[in-house]
């Protein structure tokens, strides 16, 4: 870690997104086991979509407005939830709580147009400076669609998905990046074809992010 300083946080929190079929998953259990090699407590938040989408609430049965209206609150919970169970633990060492995020409340403005996502934000809370400083850190992770030289399965383990085939991947992998394109602290990271070399460059992304809270 790097000796550079910042104001102290109680709170670091960093999201893991991406395009469809990017490898998100697996690279968050990769994750999981940098944090833990370099002895840096973290908490982890699950995806809401995904959590939604298991138990049969789907757009179509709810409508899109909905729906992410529904993510949002979730994991606005879910992330505070998360922040309270750590904080002990993190009074005791002085360090901020690390919370990696399994996709982040912008992520909803990938699916809706921007005044009706922005209508969302306004019922809890939240302009659009406020949501972004909400989070100290983004990490995209680009789908393996954008890489037309190797092959490409949508559903990649992943039944749920409402994406179909690799057009609709990759207008779905840029409309996530643009929700989250005005972020000061983003790093997008290529799909590679080798796992290997991209869980090298966002372990190495996580770390230069956290750096400023967690030097010593």
């Amino acid at each position: 870690m790097n000796n550079v300083k910042t104001p102290p946080r109680r709170v670091v929190r960093v999201v893991l997104t991406g395009g469809i079929a990017a490898g998100k998953s697996r690279m968050l259990e990769e994750l999981r086991e940098t944090l833990k090699e370099k002895r840096i407590p973290a908490a982890y938040v699950k995806e809401c979509a995904t959590e939604l989408l298991t138990k049969g609430y789907t757009p179509e049965r709810w409508g899109n407005v909905a729906f992410q209206h529904t993510i949002f609150r979730h994991q606005l919970q879910n992330e505070n939830r998360a922040f309270r169970r750590m904080l002990p633990a993190a009074r005791e060492t002085g360090l901020p709580v690390l919370l990696i995020c399994d996709r982040g409340l912008c992520d909803g403005g990938a699916y809706l147009p921007p005044d009706t996502f922005g209508t969302i934000c306004r019922s809890f809370e939240y302009s659009r400076k406020r949501l972004l400083n909400r989070y100290q850190g983004v990490l995209f992770l680009d789908s393996m669609a954008t890489r037309t030289d190797l092959p490409f399965d949508v559903k990649s383990g992943n039944d749920l998905r409402l994406e179909n085939g690799r057009e609709e991947a990759l207008l779905s992998n840029e409309r996530s990046f643009a929700a989250w394109s005005d972020h000061p602290n983003l790093v997008r990271i290529p799909a590679a074809e080798r796992f290997e070399d991209k869980v090298g460059q966002t372990a190495d992304a996580l770390l230069r992010m956290i750096a400023p809270y967690y030097s010593r």
